[in-house]
């Protein structure tokens, strides 16, 4: 099947994040630590954005009021000069030109000056660096003449020149004087502000990323050392055995002055909580097993005895009524159910109890020969099958405890399939251990039983037929419902594994068990 958009689910890395409905992958959340970095960034930008801003703003409208003082006094010179030399207050001998409001005594550079008449520029000018007016085309200065004749200053742009501020007067014989100033030095100088804002707003928020993935990073430092310590619990073996939880919070880490203390300390009144619970089991789950063990002791001398005596009744059951020999052939049968389940459940509360017994080296392939042998003799009616190696494969175990595993899953087979079953015993080597697969082609494990077959007391009764039939004259003794469990407890109790997989038609149980060390040669 193809991942969404076409892509082969082994072709995406093992560390993609999933895809959402619409086939998109979905983004990975960001972490505590890049959030509180991001934040604090972003703050930073924002307020190094409006601080730079401001003060820009007010640069240059503090520029432009000072370049505006010095426009209105430009403008009056301007306007006093417009009637030309010799001017005696009566009418104009001659037209107004730039160059009478501009060469003043006064005037800064780059001073421009024009003539207005009826919205029509008549003479434009600018001053240069010597002093002397250049005179610019009437056409390249029309800009001047939109300009109000209030008195007050106005932006506009002048063809070569760039952007001015500029003053209309009304000069002599109803003549417009426009005096203009240009911006570029104001422009110039808040650009190179800005410049300079930005740059080191950049450099600053650089450091302050640097500084405060540090810092976070220290201030979060308790934080992982807790996750640490979770981690290392979550592989503690708390489910089974002696479920020990010493571990705890460093006290640095359990301060109750600061927030990530009291979480420590939170997590250490969790921890003790658990432990005391823990405890509280093991104890209980001891007094349980030395209980079992205990009373199963104790009731093999009485059912031996019941078995006896029944044993003795066979002399004479031919002069018994059919009632009374069918009765005493039932408490025959029962004796022995009991007398096997008694037995079961000393071993797994001995194999419980983790008591030691000796260990030696095992040849699994000699056990499945003749374990399967066996079968051939007790269940005729199943087809047995053997495959081994041609070599020995030898484990280190308890022969008897491994012995009764080959044959539990084997009786298991035949108990819960019907006859003409293939049944296949196969052992192998797979790396470092040994690998025993029990295989039939029965009806398959019910599903909802699958997930709890190792558990003491189920039985696989519900979805698989019994070997035996109803029809039987021979009463039929049912399972214990242990014999699963003890598999699993002396495979787990030798370091190895147990899984099954079923479905109609196959059935497959695995053992893995660690292969014996080889023995150093003697020279």
């Amino acid at each position: 099947m193809s991942a969404p958009g076409g892509v082969s689910p082994a072709a995406l890395p093992p560390n993609a994040p999933p895809s959402g409905a619409d086939g998109r992958r979905e983004r990975a959340p960001l972490t505590l630590r890049r959030r509180l970095v991001l934040g604090l960034v972003a703050t930073l930008v924002i307020v190094t954005a409006v601080i730079g801003a401001v003060s820009v703003t007010l640069l240059h409208n503090v520029l432009v009021d000072r370049l505006d003082q010095q426009l209105s006094s430009a403008s009056d010179r301007g306007r006093e000069g417009a009637s030309g030399p010799g001017d005696t207050g009566g009418p104009l001998s001659i037209t107004p030109n730039a160059t009478f409001v501009l060469k003043l005594p006064g005037q800064a550079e780059g001073t421009v000056g024009a003539v207005i008449d009826d919205d029509t520029v008549i003479s434009a000018g600018a001053l240069n660096s010597l002093g002397e007016v250049v005179l610019i085309s009437p056409a390249t200065a029309e800009e001047l003449a939109s300009v109000p004749q209030d008195g007050q200053a106005h932006t506009v742009t002048v063809l070569g020149i760039g952007e001015v501020r500029a003053q209309a007067s009304e000069g002599p014989a109803g003549y417009g004087v426009v005096i203009a100033l240009p911006l570029g030095d104001v422009n110039a100088t808040t650009t190179t502000l800005s410049l300079m804002i930005a740059l080191i707003g950049l450099l600053g928020m650089g450091l302050a990323a640097v500084f405060t993935s540090r810092w976070i990073r220290a201030s979060m430092a308790p934080l992982e050392r807790v996750e640490h310590l979770a981690t290392s619990i979550s592989k503690l073996p708390l489910t089974s055995g002696d479920a020990a939880l010493d571990v705890r919070v460093e006290p640095r880490d359990a301060d109750p002055r600061t927030e990530v203390g009291r979480m420590g300390q939170a997590f250490n009144t969790m921890l003790g909580h658990i432990s005391r619970a823990f405890t509280a089991r093991e104890a209980s789950e001891a007094k349980m097993r030395q209980f079992v063990a205990d009373a199963s002791h104790e009731l093999r001398t009485p059912l031996a005895s019941i078995r006896g005596y029944s044993e003795l009744t066979r002399r004479s059951r031919a002069d018994l009524p059919e009632d009374t020999a069918r009765a005493l052939e039932r408490i025959d049968s029962e004796s022995v159910r009991m007398t096997a389940l008694v037995e079961e459940l000393l071993l797994l509360a001995r194999l419980d109890e983790g008591v030691d017994v000796e260990h030696s080296t095992v040849d699994l392939s000699l056990i499945a020969l003749e374990a399967v042998g066996d079968a051939h003799a007790a269940w005729p009616q199943h087809r047995w099958n053997l495959d081994i190696p041609g070599v020995a494969i030898e484990v280190t175990g308890v022969d008897a405890q491994l012995r009764r595993v080959v044959s539990n899953l084997l009786a298991n087979a035949n108990a819960h399939t019907p006859a003409g079953t293939n049944v296949t015993l196969t052992l192998g080597l797979e790396g470092s251990n040994a690998v025993l697969r029990v295989v039939d082609d029965g009806p398959g494990i019910d599903p909802g039983v699958l997930e709890h077959l190792f558990e003491r007391f189920v039985r696989g009764d519900v979805s698989r037929t019994r070997g035996e039939t109803e029809a039987s004259s021979i009463p039929v003794t049912r399972g214990t419902g242990l014999g699963l469990s003890i598999v699993k407890s002396v495979v787990d109790a030798h370091g190895g594994t147990i899984s099954v997989d079923s479905r109609p038609g196959e059935t497959r149980f695995m053992v893995r068990l660690p292969l014996a060390e080889p023995q150093p040669s003697r020279g």
